[in-house]
């Protein structure tokens, strides 16, 4: 299996993403109603909305956009794309696979009980390959929900260390110019969120005894190491600039994600915040 450096990777990601932008969404979310009093007081106890008003995905709407991120990955990564194909056709002649793969995806997005079912696939399906459509598939929806979701609550309601809209932890963050303040990234739904500057996100710890890395080469990026839990999290310092979309710059620093993996640090939102899988991952032996 050919493998790629980190900066082949990254490229390859940023690419990707640039290409998915075609791929809007918008049918597959049918909002009826605004967050009852009841609900908004349930969120304010620290459920994300994803939780109370879950997105409505409609199994037509989801190949659809499956059929978008085949055409993009065709383009970007043409050597995956018999892998990707292959669930393509599979859902547009297997109504029975697109219902489970629709419930599936669903499951990775609100995951009640932080587990997600397995699903049987029929054969010639990488289950690789239908994780890294579902998990792409997942952060085209979850932002289009985000959009809509922000009209629910005010910057500064909501101070915890997972998003106030999907529950998951941050892949970044952004240390504000102003006042010096530190804003959390969710890699999944693209909301921002501030966060007390010193504690760490996934363990609470408060007391700021955790360790902060900068890259010498380029130090606007910095890594924050928790001790404790033996968690990390990016981080762009603003002074230097303004960040771009900070998902391209998640896929941009992944040399500091594997800088932290090998020092036996994780992060637990890694799984979608790198769209679930290595692209050359799902590339077969030979």
């Amino acid at each position: 299996m050919k493998r790629l450096d980190v900066a082949d990777l990254a490229a390859q990601m940023v690419a990707l993403w640039g290409a998915l932008g075609s791929c809007g969404v918008t049918a597959p979310l049918f909002f009826k109603r605004s967050p009852t009093v009841q609900e908004r007081q349930e969120w304010g106890k620290g459920i994300p909305w994803v939780m109370l008003l879950p997105p409505q995905i409609e199994t037509d709407s989801f190949a659809t956009v499956v059929a978008c991120i085949a055409g993009a990955i065709k383009q970007v990564l043409p050597e995956l794309e018999p892998e990707i194909a292959a669930v393509d056709r599979a859902l547009t002649q297997d109504e029975s696979l697109k219902a489970v793969l629709t419930d599936y995806l669903r499951e990775r997005i609100i995951r009640k009980d932080g587990v997600v079912r397995e699903v049987p696939l029929p054969s010639g399906l990488s289950p690789e390959a239908v994780g890294f459509v579902t998990g792409t598939a997942a952060r085209l929806l979850m932002r289009a929900y985000a959009r809509e979701a922000a009209a629910w609550f005010a910057a500064g309601e909501w101070r915890r260390g997972i998003c106030p809209v999907c529950g998951n932890y941050p892949v970044f963050a952004v240390l504000q110019e102003e006042e010096r303040a530190r804003h959390l990234y969710c890699g999944l739904c693209g909301t921002s969120w501030r966060f007390e500057r010193l504690a760490c996100p996934f363990c609470g710890r408060q007391d700021g005894q955790g360790e902060l890395l900068i890259w010498e080469e380029q130090p606007a990026y910095r890594v924050y190491l928790c001790h404790e839990c033996r968690a990390y999290l990016k981080a762009f310092d603003a002074k230097w600039g303004k960040p771009e979309d900070l998902l391209v710059e998640s896929f941009r620093t992944l040399f500091l994600d594997l800088l932290a993996l090998r020092e036996g640090y994780q992060n637990p939102a890694l799984e979608w915040s790198n769209l679930l899988v290595e692209p050359h991952s799902l590339r077969s032996e030979g």
